[in-house]
């Protein structure tokens, strides 16, 4: 597995789970203590409404998101604390309407908008340099905070009334620890999507707590578990070809239910908890990680191999055959208007298709798909590049086992150039270098 760190963008998504697990574990064992769990779950939906205004105004869709997070963490101090609203409460409002907005704008904006699956599901993968950059600021800022303002985040964590009472800054702890959240939601959205956030959150400090009720001794080894479960899922939903985000959600699931299980039968039996928690996080992800084995190769056609024999009908009525494209730089696309991935990277292919059509010929070939799927699916995005719509996966077994979307390019002599997958999807100027070095 040591070879995928040859790939920057695979060393990036490493820095970014890293700087991300670490900080989503520190802001975590302040959301668990103050038992403010849902509050991540509101600031994560009201996000929603961010992302929908920025597609709409033709905004930066990730700095809506985050105005959006700030405000909406912000509403919920203020709803609670001036105006006697009960915070969960506070949190229900300001997560429906959040995510109101967002559908609505979503709706209102015209054509296809690719990038919303990557915030609602998340792609690791994508994380770019300048994520990373901005995960390294946040993280340092954060402990820098906790550095300087522990013993008062912990007592307005634990006591809110006491603090008061001894004159701690109370407002200025709790607005900035919120603000905290929200910066670091909408960092980490991208990271694990909408839908897998709250995982990320709370479950590495509800594994910790099972052992620890001291708040830094929690949230240390909710920094270890969170860290190592990070890699692992990074490691292994690359190895195996699936989401790593939920990869790392189901890792760090495990560790809580292994934590759980050896709290009740051992722990019990006088085992000291401190090094079994620590013990528990490092065993259960190397347990998991190693679990596989044997790399799940779905490629049947490899890089430098000849194009397989294959004829096939595109909905213009021509019918394509391996020997037509030889002679010319072809693309091939296998695609399934059901997948996300697909979603984003079909327009793109669409986009490039009506600037080389004159020059390299283009197939695009559902996988399992019959054509009124397909049809619909074209008409809806105003694609204008020919498909084929095959029901059955005969041709697309010729090629692989298993993932789409999968891109073939292929030299005039008919020999495969490039194979792109969703590990990460390419975009617009990985597949316009690849066709223009064939040229």
């Amino acid at each position: 597995m040591l070879e995928y760190l040859d790939y920057p963008f695979f060393r990036l998504a490493l820095i970014g789970v890293v700087l991300i697990s670490i900080s989503a574990a520190m802001i975590g064992t302040y959301i668990i203590t103050r038992r403010l769990v849902a509050i991540s779950g509101g600031i994560t939906h009201a996000c929603f409404g961010g992302l929908g205004l920025g597609y709409y105004l033709g905004l930066n869709p990730a700095v809506m998101a985050g105005v959006f997070a700030i405000g909406s963490s912000a509403c919920v101090e203020w709803l609670s604390s001036k105006m006697n609203m009960r915070e969960d409460s506070a949190i229900a409002v300001i997560w429906a309407v959040g995510m109101a907005i967002g559908v609505l704008f979503v709706f209102m904006t015209p054509g296809f908008v690719p990038e919303l699956n990557s915030f609602l599901f998340g792609n690791i993968l994508t994380i770019s340099t300048a994520d990373a950059v901005a995960f390294a600021v946040f993280t340092l800022l954060l402990v820098a905070f906790f550095a300087l303002k522990y013993r008062q985040i912990v007592v307005c964590a634990f006591d809110r009334d006491f603090a008061t009472v001894i004159n701690l800054p109370v407002k200025f702890i709790s607005y900035t620890m919120t603000a905290m959240i929200a910066v670091c939601i909408v960092l980490t959205i991208r990271l694990v999507g909408v839908m897998l956030l709250m995982s990320m959150l709370s479950l590495p400090m509800m594994t910790a707590e099972v052992f620890h009720k001291d708040f830094g001794r929690m949230m240390i080894v909710s920094v270890i578990i969170s860290v190592l479960c990070g890699v692992a899922g990074l490691f292994v939903g690359t190895l195996i070809d699936v989401p790593c985000s939920a990869i790392i959600v189901i890792i760090m699931a495990a560790v809580y239910i292994i934590a759980r299980v050896i709290k009740i039968f051992v722990v019990r039996r006088h085992v000291r908890a401190s090094a079994l928690s620590i013990a528990i996080a490092l065993s259960a992800s190397l347990l998991l990680s190693s679990c596989i084995t044997n790399d799940t190769d779905s490629d049947i056609i490899s890089v430098g191999d000849p194009l397989p024999q294959f004829s096939v009908t595109l909905d213009n009525g021509a019918t394509v055959t391996t020997d037509d494209l030889r002679g010319h730089v072809s693309l091939i696309l296998f695609f399934s208007t059901k997948c996300c991935d697909c979603q984003e990277v079909v327009p793109i292919v669409d986009e490039i298709y009506k600037t080389y059509a004159d020059r390299i010929t283009f197939v695009a070939i559902s996988r399992a798909e019959g054509p009124e799927e397909v049809a619909r699916f074209w008409q809806k995005n105003g694609l204008t590049m020919p498909y084929a719509a095959r029901p059955d996966r005969e041709i697309y077994n010729l090629f692989a086992t298993s993932v789409v979307p999968r891109i073939y390019i292929s030299d005039p002599a008919g020999v495969v150039s490039y194979i792109m997958t969703d590990n990460p999807n390419p975009d617009r100027a990985t597949l316009t270098t690849a066709l223009d070095k064939l040229l």
